[in-house]
Parts: structure tokens; C-alpha cells; sequence
């Protein structure tokens, strides 16, 4: 035998080995995921969760806007009055224009939320 179809025999068995390493790791998890836990694709699940951030998410951004306003009103004003006093932001009317048009939208997006949480 020459020592080039020794080598070849020394490699063939050095895959099989690994071959049938990886066909037991392979059943090992086929195995374990037939015996775990794991909870199936809920629907209804998926929408609450998905339903409960979207609702978060426009009432943490109605606050934000609001600090936003109150911060950046008084601001702008100040580095306005240096400029042109006519261009001055009045903060009731420019806080009420803002939130007016945000707050339809919050209800709607929190009124679907609470009208499909009761179901």
C-alpha cells in the first residue's frame, strides 16, 4: 500500500467520523425541539403585543411633542425677540393648533386599542 492511499484511507475515516458527529448533534436537536416547550404562533397574542406598543408608542410621543412645545416655544421666542418681535409665537394659541390635531389622532389610535382589549 502507498503511503498516498494510506493517507487517502486516514482522511476518508476522519470524515465519517465527523459524518456521524453531526448526524448525532443533528438528532440531538431534532430530538430536543420535539421535546420542548416552545409555545406555537399565536394570532391573537401577536396583534395584543403589537397593539399594546403601537398605543405606547403614540402616547410617549403625544407627551414628548408637549415637552417639546414647552420647551421649544419659550426658546424660539427668545432668539426671535432679538431678531423681529413680530415674529413672536404666541404659546397658548401655537400649543392649542398642535395638540388639537395630535389628540384626534391618540384617541383613535387608544380608542381601537381598548375597543379590541375587551373581545
Amino acid at each position: 500500500m502507498t503511503e498516498s492511499s494510506r493517507m487517502l484511507k486516514k482522511s476518508q475515516a476522519e470524515l465519517e467520523e465527523k459524518i456521524k458527529k453531526s448526524r448525532a448533534k443533528l438528532e440531538e436537536k431534532i430530538e430536543n425541539s420535539q421535546n420542548s416547550q416552545e409555545k406555537p404562533y399565536n394570532k391573537d397574542e401577536h396583534r395584543d403585543k403589537t397593539r399594546s406598543w403601537l398605543a405606547r408608542l403614540f402616547v410617549w410621543g403625544y407627551f414628548g411633542i408637549i415637552v417639546i412645545l414647552i420647551i421649544g416655544i419659550p426658546t424660539y421666542n427668545i432668539f426671535v425677540i432679538r431678531v423681529d418681535k413680530t415674529l413672536v409665537l404666541d404659546f397658548e394659541n401655537t400649543y392649542t393648533s398642535i395638540t388639537s390635531s395630535i389628540v384626534g389622532l391618540l384617541g383613535f389610535v387608544l380608542g381601537f386599542y381598548f375597543k379590541e382589549g375587551e373581545k
